[in-house]
């Protein structure tokens, strides 16, 4: 099983990883930092399954070009690429924010999965909430990791 996880937070990359690991054994993880990068990846590769942050900068740290832009929304650009490429990739949304922006409107987390079907006709499987307080984004990814 490929996994294509988009993460810019090393802390937050490292808890996904160690359960992604932790449940199957038999995975390849491709790790993405921004939204050119992941967008690259998509547009040139196959994955089973899309892991994805929402705030992400525009493209990694590279010499004399500095940090990317940071930008809120910047997963619903890896999310239009998938839809351009037509790929059909489960895809998960792994927030820390109880909000993502969308279309400059806050739109609350337990709204996105519907929100994105209706003004985009994108579909993601579930939205999470990464908060090391509640383990309910865990426990949830676990499950569908076992499930594929």
């Amino acid at each position: 099983m490929n996994i294509l996880i988009v993460e810019d937070d090393e802390f937050k990359l490292n808890a996904l990883q160690r359960l992604v690991t932790d449940v199957r054994d038999d995975i390849k993880i491709e790790i993405c930092k921004s939204v050119k990068a992941a967008v690259k990846a998509v547009s040139e590769r196959d994955h089973d399954l899309l892991v994805l942050d929402m705030s992400l900068p525009s493209h990694d740290l590279e010499l004399a070009e500095g940090l990317g832009i940071p930008r809120l929304s910047g997963g619903i650009e890896v999310l239009f690429e998938v839809q351009y490429q037509a790929k059909k990739m489960p895809t998960i949304i792994v927030t820390q924010y109880p909000e993502i922006e969308l279309e400059n409107r806050m739109v609350p987390i337990s709204e996105v999965r519907k929100y994105l079907i209706d003004a985009f006709e994108i579909e993601v499987d579930t939205c999470l909430f990464f908060d090391l307080e509640d383990m309910t984004w865990s426990e949830e990814l676990r499950r569908v990791l076992a499930a594929r």
